[in-house]
């Protein structure tokens, strides 16, 4: 029997908007990402999850606290092997002038420019994350609140995705969404 994954890629954020990259950097829900989450909270009303995971950045916390009220499951477990891709000296750069060189595989799976984590550094903990959800709960629906770059790395991770050229040319999430995945 599978584990279904239910992720929810957190609310905006004021960076999200100004197309400012964040990465590690904290940050909370604007007024949009807060209506995103109470939606996505509509949306997930009544359902039963056995385990709720999430990033211990505030963006993801905030929409964790809003989208959990309506279901049934255990506290909330904040897990750092979740967290966002660390951008280094790219974070809190403007986002268009500097995507082409942070998510290229051909050129950031192993090597970093500005002290940014390696995309081989991202798969590597998020593997982690998802062989510790495959062990500790087989057949269960679990919740995962967390960041873009997880839920593509999840996405390659399970869809067994080339790891070569663009990286986000096979999945995106828009804010406050919902994707399953099954392990």
């Amino acid at each position: 029997m599978d584990t279904e994954l239910w992720f929810v890629r957190h609310g905006r954020t004021s960076a999200n908007h100004s197309f400012i990259i964040y990465g590690r950097i904290d940050a909370p829900l604007d007024e949009v990402g807060i209506k995103q989450a109470q939606s996505c909270r509509k949306t997930l009303k009544g359902e039963h999850f056995d385990a709720v995971y999430c990033s211990p950045l505030t963006r993801a916390r905030q929409t964790a606290e809003i989208i959990t009220r309506d279901i049934t499951a255990p506290a909330i477990q904040y897990d750092e092997r979740i967290l966002e891709r660390a951008f280094g000296n790219y974070e809190g750069l403007w986002r268009p002038l500097t995507m082409a060189k942070l998510w290229n595989y051909d050129k950031s799976y192993t090597k970093s420019r500005r002290g940014e984590e390696n995309i081989l550094g991202l798969e590597v903990r998020v593997h982690d994350f998802l062989e510790d959800i495959r062990e500790k709960h087989v057949g269960q629906k679990i919740l995962i609140v967390a960041h873009s770059g997880v839920a593509t790395m999840i996405d390659a991770i399970l869809n067994d995705r080339e790891r070569a050229g663009w990286f986000f040319k096979h999945f995106h999430m828009e804010n406050g969404a919902v994707s399953k995945f099954y392990l």
